[in-house]
């Protein structure tokens, strides 16, 4: 499936009059903020006139060019996507959210495999303009081998602080067919809150299952995804 997204400028859309700058010289384009809108030069029935917004100051109306910056202001919050997922295998411990779940089976991988804390740092570092976790701290290096997954948060924590930022709210869902991951849930929120430095209601942890579709459904694997926004100047 698909998924097309088509993006209309306002001012640049058939029909909207564009905004005037305010020039003093032009009676009827005065300073006032909540002026009303004028009738525009239209034609035929006067009830179907076009309406013209009444004028803004330079400063705002330079917004309005095709080659104007965007539109928002200094700080901004920048948003971060991160997702994750590892095979389940025996022999290996279950680690989601700093939270070790009683389960026949670990997830496989060079640290501890916590999808859902490497979800989250991607997320963060995502929205920093930072490279992944996989180029901050490969696989190949055994420093790495067997950490437990805090560590990845605190570094992405650590290098929003760098840049002056800060971390508004977490989301992340975790996918898995099983075990139920609900009575862990509180206890991985406080780990990533500590981990990142936050308020536990900053972070938001949901857990659902695949309905038995695909190699999560059939329980070979467990994901997790997440959004990250952070404030930046």
């Amino acid at each position: 499936m698909r998924i097309i997204v088509s993006v209309i400028l306002l001012n640049d859309a058939p029909g909207v009059p564009r905004p005037k700058v305010c020039d003093p010289q032009q009676p009827a384009c005065n300073h006032e903020p909540n002026a009303p809108p004028r009738p525009g030069k239209f034609q035929g029935n006067s009830a179907r006139q076009p309406q013209i917004p009444p004028c803004i100051p330079e400063p705002c109306a330079n917004l309005l060019g095709p080659s104007s910056p965007p539109f928002y202001s200094s700080p901004m919050v920048h948003v971060g996507i991160g997702y994750d997922v590892h095979a389940l295998v025996e022999g290996r411990r279950l680690i989601l959210g700093g939270v070790q779940i009683p389960h026949p089976k670990g997830l496989e991988g060079h640290s501890d495999a916590d999808v859902l804390m490497h979800a989250i740092c991607d997320a963060v570092l995502g929205a920093l303009g930072e490279p992944d976790i996989g180029h901050l701290f490969p696989n190949t290096d055994p420093r790495w081998h067997g950490v437990a997954s805090q560590l990845f948060l605190q570094e992405a924590g650590r290098l929003a602080s760098l840049r002056q930022g800060k971390i508004i709210n977490l989301d992340a869902t975790v996918i898995a067919q099983a075990p139920k991951l609900f009575p862990h849930i509180q206890d991985m929120k406080i780990n990533i809150a500590a981990a990142l430095e936050l308020n536990i209601r900053q972070v938001g942890i949901k857990a659902t299952t695949n309905e038995r579709l695909g190699f999560l459904g059939r329980e070979e694997g467990i994901a997790a995804m997440a959004v990250a926004s952070v404030d930046l100047p």
